[in-house]
């Protein structure tokens, strides 16, 4: 809000502002928090000092003292993660609350793996050295068996101030694991240069060269990637957007927003096939293929007007949900997603729970509804037709329980637990089912552990899955996600030992 002031006396403005300022530091004070206190230890058990720990929702960055003990506050109502990281170990984070650990623990102990530095040079086609190209360095997010790895799911290791070249082209990172190797990605990007990414997938040479600092790098110049949208009704473009996808690059990158010629431009690419989205106001949307060369033309894209898709969405009792958003997620035509990012696109229900979108694609899509106090609904195949569909939202459930070693009675520390949903239709067919976007890892925790998962996405059966590094997996019986709130304690069996 922006401050207004009167020479003598306060506006009505900044006393309403004042009163809430009141309001919201009592209620902070009044706030019910819950304590979390970390002990950080090497691999021989001793404490780690000056571990810094980020929490997701609250700036202040807090360290652990010479005892390794670092004490975090949480307000009870919160749900966040963590990341823990020193320039000696590899970098670490874990949930709680929605996100994994519930009920937050009293103490934590937090065992570290020690890390090693890395670096190497970078050049040009000629051989001189690049200032100032950005360097981040990701590990791979897997399965606590490391068995399937997915490439494609990357989480940046931090640094204290990201790490770029020097004068003679040199830059150096450190969090690279010392004992348990993971899949390591390194990318690399600067203006006017095309980017470039190095996956280290074993200990070879060439991680051998990163470790010792002389890996090489050589960067060429890159592409222009230009195009121009034409509308069939000649309509100002100005407001579209057109997102790209392609080698080294995400298509939910944010989009580029084209001039009211419908002219667009994109810098510093690679060679390569790329996938172009165009995200109209007024016209349907529009999804197609390109190659990127040196000597490529301009890329035309005509825009067509879309159809009108009707909804409405009610709960089980056929009470109308208002607030809804509507999304068209995935065309499998167009072998594209539509993100949330897409405003003309997300569509909310009126208060009799009806919705429309003029301009849908005339081919089948699914669409995909939100709303916070609902589970979410996914629709595939869908097309434009005279009369509304119907779609049905359940209530937002939890799924808690508990997972013990069947011998020991005692907490399995590191496991993977996950809700598998599917519908009816889908159980005879060939993998049948899928994942629904939830699911918790506990790769570093010791203690008496429990989790909890919260669905996001409906399905007409559901299970819950545990597995972990060790032991047989496990899987709870059938249920519903509108039968409301499910327990499910396990007990797993260590996998039986084979003779050599």
């Amino acid at each position: 809000m922006k401050n207004s002031h009167i020479k003598n006396r306060p506006s009505t403005g900044c006393r309403c502002a004042a009163f809430f300022l009141v309001l919201v530091i009592l209620y902070c004070g009044c706030a019910k928090r819950e304590t979390l206190t970390l002990r950080f230890v090497d691999e021989d058990g001793k404490p780690v000092a000056d571990v810094q720990v980020g929490i997701a929702w609250e700036a202040p960055v807090l360290k652990s003292n010479q005892k390794g003990i670092c004490t975090l506050d949480f307000l009870k109502t919160k749900s966040t993660h963590i990341g823990i990281w020193h320039p000696d170990y590899v970098y670490l984070r874990c949930g709680f609350g929605a996100f994994g650990i519930e009920p937050i623990p009293k103490e934590l102990t937090v065992h570290l793996e020690r890390s090693r530095e890395g670096g190497g040079i970078i050049v040009d086609e000629q051989g001189m050295p690049i200032k100032g190209v950005s360097v981040h360095l990701f590990y791979t997010k897997d399965k606590p068996d490391l068995q399937k790895p997915y490439p494609e799911q990357l989480y940046r290791m931090p640094t204290y101030q990201e790490p770029t070249t020097d004068d003679e082209g040199r830059w150096t990172v450190t969090w690279i694991p010392t004992k348990n190797f993971y899949p390591l990605t390194l990318s690399v990007s600067v203006p006017g240069y095309a980017p470039q990414r190095v996956d280290f997938e074993q200990e070879d040479e060439s991680f051998q060269a990163l470790l010792d600092k002389s890996h090489q790098m050589v960067l060429s110049p890159g592409l222009k990637l230009t195009g121009k949208l034409i509308a069939e009704d000649g309509a100002n473009l100005e407001r579209t957007v057109v997102k790209v996808g392609g080698p080294f690059r995400s298509i939910h990158t944010p989009g580029i927003v084209v001039s009211e010629t419908g002219d667009f431009l994109l810098n510093d690419l690679v060679a390569g096939t790329y996938t172009i989205q165009v995200i109209p106001e007024n016209h349907a949307p529009l999804v197609l293929s390109t190659t990127l060369a040196a000597d490529s033309p301009p890329v035309e894209i005509p825009l067509k007007h879309g159809k009108p898709i009707r909804f409405r969405v009610t709960d089980p009792e056929g009470k109308p949900i208002p607030g809804v958003e509507m999304r068209c997620f995935f065309c499998h035509d167009l072998e594209s997603s539509f993100f949330s990012d897409l405003r003309h696109v997300i569509k909310a229900t009126d208060s009799e729970g009806r919705t429309v979108w003029n301009n849908a694609l005339d081919v089948p899509c699914e669409y995909v509804f939100y709303h916070n106090d609902y589970l979410f609904v996914a629709v595939p195949d869908l097309i434009p037709r005279d009369e509304e569909y119907p779609i049905t939202m359940c209530r937002k459930m939890t799924v808690r329980g508990t997972v013990v070693d069947a011998e020991t009675k005692q907490a399995v520390p590191r496991f993977w637990a996950a809700i598998v949903g599917w519908d009816e239709s889908q159980r005879d067919e060939e993998h049948a089912g899928w994942w629904l976007p939830v699911g918790v890892v506990f790769p570093f925790v010791e203690g008496d552990i429990s989790y909890t998962i919260k669905p996001m996405r409906f399905a007409e059966r559901c299970r819950v899955e545990i597995t972990a590094h060790g032991y047989e997996p496990a899987v709870s019986e059938e249920f519903s996600l509108k039968d409301g709130d499910q327990q499910f304690d396990f007990e797993l069996k260590k996998v039986p030992k084979t003779k050599p």
